[in-house]
């Protein structure tokens, strides 16, 4: 009896672990609550990691496919996505942890990077579905890149204009466009609407209006960051 018992709390909780997925996408309150008994940054860590990993796996594959990348620059990139898939859940949480203090909330880092941990998670997942269907598009043959191509050989502005004046043109490139935007847009929102509950709930920030403003902060500070990061790097280059 206590061996079925076992089995039986062992099967539940695969269906738990199972539903919480979905729950991440359809459920988010619902999922919020397996969020808040997270105790492990390894945990954490290692399912991102291996979301990470699949991406760049997939993309890689997908790449090789239409020949858009070689073995060596693939080591390269492999190498790159272990160091950022391991770096970046805790340089994200410490830019949104920054301001989460500003607004009086939780001391507990660990709570802050468990959410924005799971917000790159859904990034991810989203990267996946327009990687397939950006890969859809180009083997469909219906958007012609000799135009792109062609670019690389004139010097003149005007002509350059005109090449992607014509690029830009193809009603598959437009269409391209719209579902990418309209993806980003929907992550966009679905990241921004777990974050900022997540914050409310656990990080102790006084209103949805505050956690909105924390996020919108530590995405400017990236981008300042970033964009000063660039230009030291090409001043060296």
């Amino acid at each position: 009896m206590a061996k079925k018992s076992v089995k039986k709390e062992e099967a539940n909780s695969d269906k738990v672990k199972e539903k919480n997925l979905g729950d991440l996408f359809f459920k988010s309150n619902k999922f919020l609550d397996f969020v808040g008994k997270e105790d492990s940054y390894q945990k954490i860590i290692r399912n991102f990691v291996i979301a990470y990993l699949i991406y760049f796996v997939l993309w890689s594959l997908l790449n090789l496919v239409l020949d858009t990348v070689n073995y060596v620059n693939l080591l390269q990139q492999f190498i790159t996505t272990v160091i950022m898939a391991v770096f970046l859940p805790f340089f994200a949480s410490f830019l949104v942890y920054i301001f989460v203090r500003a607004f009086k909330g939780d001391k507990d880092f660990f709570k802050t990077f468990k959410l924005v941990t799971y917000i790159l998670i859904i990034g991810i997942i989203y990267s996946v579905i327009a990687l397939i269907i950006n890969f859809i598009f180009n083997i469909s043959g219906g958007i012609d890149y000799s135009i792109l191509e062609s670019i690389q050989t004139v010097q003149d502005p005007t002509m350059i204009a005109e090449y992607y004046k014509t690029f830009f043109s193809q009603p598959i490139v437009i269409i391209s466009m719209l579902i990418n935007l309209g993806l980003f847009v929907i992550q966009f929102s679905h990241q921004f609407n777990f974050l900022s509950k997540g914050l409310v709930r656990f990080n102790g920030v006084k209103g949805k209006g505050k956690a909105a403003l924390s996020i919108i902060l530590a995405i400017a500070l990236f981008l300042i960051i970033f964009v000063l990061a660039s230009l030291v790097f090409y001043s060296f280059s």
